[in-house]
């Protein structure tokens, strides 16, 4: 055989041989640990998220502390939000808003959002493999292919030397 025809064989013999392989060692590899790994990650991102919002309401509280210790007068206007009282000014109308009024609109506001669908945290591709038919089937395919890739692309004859 010449040379082209050999380095041919051989782009053949390395192309599906390491299909096969890669198809064998990924079946291999998908393990429900993955999926539990995935998980874990994507649980411990909305911890984070949660921790950051609870960081942010202790710095927005603390910075309610400093101001209220700064300026007393501002404790007076925090009274009537928090704790529904009703304003003293003279010569002033207050608009009236009750808890039924103010949750009627925040129910409005919240309805009209479209809800976000969390994410499936597992890949797409990964979910597929980890079902145990695909696997083995998988699997079985990537050792075919090796054994086709060796009968076909093997070693290749070479004609007896005349003695």
């Amino acid at each position: 055989m010449t040379k082209l025809a050999l380095t041919i064989r051989f782009l053949f013999f390395l192309v599906f041989f390491l299909a096969g392989a890669a198809a064998i060692v990924v079946s291999i590899l998908a393990r429900p640990e993955l999926e539990d790994y995935y998980k874990n990650r994507a649980m411990l991102a909305q911890i984070q998220v949660q921790n950051d919002k609870i960081t942010q309401l202790t710095e927005q509280y603390a910075a309610r502390v400093k101001l209220i210790e700064a300026e007393p007068n501002i404790l007076h206007r925090f009274s009537v939000t928090t704790f529904g009282q009703k304003p003293t000014a003279p010569d002033t109308v207050f608009p009236e808003a009750n808890h039924a009024v103010l949750r009627a609109e925040a129910d409005k506001i919240l309805k009209a959002e479209p809800e976000a669908k969390p994410a499936d945290p597992i890949p797409t591709p990964l979910a597929r493999i980890l079902e145990p038919k695909i696997r083995k089937a998988l699997f079985a395919t990537g050792c075919g292919l090796v054994l086709i890739t060796f009968i076909f692309f093997g070693t290749t004859r070479t004609k007896p030397e005349p003695q």
